[in-house]
């Protein structure tokens, strides 16, 4: 009965086991002023200069998520329980003669064979005063140029079905404060728009 128990045990946990998340993205590189979401609401609004992330993987999220909200959530590699508004949890996109959000439901190229690039974008500061949500711990304030920090960040393919919501999380990268402190070293902050 115990052998039973066991082998019962064992195959429960097998299969609340993900063997199917990517596990291979890796940062590309950072640009200030491109990308997908460059002269955005979100710079005009005061919510800090939009850093274009671009990644890579051999996996084709255009086809493999076909339907899913693909966002990207960025937070403090030491607080991985902080929720940082405003840093990033944007979508995913691609370029093919123009932005194309990864979610839109086009077609990608079936024929084509990895590595496939990717973009989304994080925020190098904010000043906000309220928490979007009330029920997870926040951090309102920080400025990256002033007080750079490690940054991590996954790709998190959603979805719902019958009530259930289930996601597909890829590794995590690290944007080491080293690599941010270059990035902004080689690219002054920019004057606030006037609009």
């Amino acid at each position: 009965m115990r052998w039973l128990c066991a082998l019962l045990l064992c195959s429960l946990s097998a299969c609340m086991t993900r063997h199917d998340d990517p596990d291979d993205l890796q940062l590309v590189g950072l640009k200030l002023g491109e990308g997908p979401y460059s002269n955005s609401e979100f710079e005009k609004k005061g919510r800090g200069e939009m850093i274009d992330v671009e990644v890579v993987t051999k996996l084709n999220y255009t086809n493999r998520f076909k339907g899913r909200y693909v966002s990207v959530p960025f937070y403090f590699c030491d607080q991985v329980d902080m929720y940082v508004q405003g840093l990033g949890h944007l979508g995913l996109y691609r370029r093919d003669k123009r932005w194309v959000r990864i979610d839109d439901g086009q077609e990608g190229d079936d024929n084509s064979y990895g590595p496939y690039h990717y973009h989304t974008a994080m925020s190098s500061f904010a000043h906000d005063e309220t928490p979007i949500f009330n029920n997870k711990p926040t951090i309102l304030d920080y400025d990256l140029r002033r007080s750079p920090r490690d940054v991590c960040f996954y790709l998190d393919a959603g979805a719902m079905g019958l009530g259930i919501i289930n996601s597909v999380r890829s590794n995590v990268v690290r944007i080491p404060k080293e690599v941010l402190i270059k990035f902004f070293a080689e690219h002054p902050r920019r004057p606030p728009s006037r609009n």
